[in-house]
């Protein structure tokens, strides 16, 4: 699919690409060059346990800051 790089250097990702990717707005991608190829990789946020209490087991996500700091430690 060939998509147009605006003059700030943006892309717009085709909506059939979104869909199939389930990408939304507000959602991260991690890109990448490989032997002079773009990647590009739909960043999930980490869910972790937060509270035990009673047997159930409540689910929150890393917040945007903590998981640009995993990011950054990965490099």
């Amino acid at each position: 699919m060939l998509v147009l790089v605006d003059d700030r250097g943006r892309i717009t990702l085709p909506k059939k690409i979104r869909e199939k990717l389930k990408i939304k707005s507000g959602d991260y991608l991690m890109l990448d060059i490989q032997d002079g190829v773009l990647i590009g990789k739909v960043v999930v946020p980490i869910e972790r346990p937060r509270d035990f209490s009673r047997g159930s087991v409540k689910k929150e996500t890393y917040t945007k800051e903590e998981l640009l700091e995993h990011i950054k430690d990965l490099k």
